[in-house]
C-alpha cells in the first residue's frame, strides 16, 4: 500500500493534442523527441502501426496515437514528431516505441488542481487511465499491453 507521503504533490508530464482528446504521457517514460519521418512501413502490422524508423541501434516501432484511441488517422502535419517512449517491459530488444503527435508536445506538470476524474469513462482501445487534465478529457497509453500487441518478427 502506497503512503500518501509518498504521492508526489505534482508530476511532470508531456502532453500531446489528438483529434478527439489528449494523450498525456508521465515524462519518466519520454526518452527523446524526434522531427517526423516516414517510416518503413510493415504490410503485415496492425492500421495503427505505422512502419519502423532507425533509432539508436534499434528499428524503432512508430504508431499512431489517433488510431490507438480508435478515432480517424491524420496524415502527418508540418510540425508532426514522433515522442519516444519507453515501453517499460525490460526488452532490450524493443525498449521504445514512437508515437507520432501533430504538434510540438506541451510539458506539462500534473496535479491536484489540473487532473481530475472524469465522471463518464469512454471507451479507448489502449487506454491504461482516462483523467481530465485542465477539463480536458485525457488518457494515458498501455505500453505494456502496447508492447504485447507490436508485431516481433518483422521488428528484427
Amino acid at each position: 500500500m502506497t503512503n500518501v507521503a509518498d504521492v508526489p504533490e505534482s508530476v511532470r508530464a508531456l502532453l500531446l493534442t489528438l483529434a478527439d482528446g489528449q494523450l498525456i504521457l508521465p515524462y519518466s517514460v519520454v526518452q527523446e523527441i524526434i522531427s517526423w519521418r516516414e517510416p518503413d512501413a510493415l504490410p503485415e502490422g496492425p492500421d495503427w502501426l505505422l512502419g519502423v524508423i532507425p533509432w539508436r541501434r534499434w528499428k524503432l516501432p512508430v504508431v499512431s496515437a489517433e488510431r490507438l484511441a480508435g478515432s480517424e488517422f491524420t496524415a502527418p502535419a508540418r510540425k508532426a514528431h514522433i515522442v519516444v517512449c519507453s515501453l517499460l517491459t525490460g526488452d532490450e530488444e524493443m525498449p521504445c516505441v514512437g508515437i507520432l503527435t501533430q504538434n510540438v508536445p506541451q510539458l506539462v506538470r500534473a496535479d491536484a488542481e489540473t487532473v481530475a476524474l472524469p465522471g463518464e469513462m469512454v471507451e479507448k482501445p489502449w487506454a491504461a487511465a482516462q483523467l481530465l487534465y485542465n477539463g480536458a478529457y485525457s488518457w494515458v497509453p498501455d505500453f505494456q499491453a502496447l508492447a504485447g500487441a507490436l508485431p516481433r518478427p518483422s521488428l528484427t
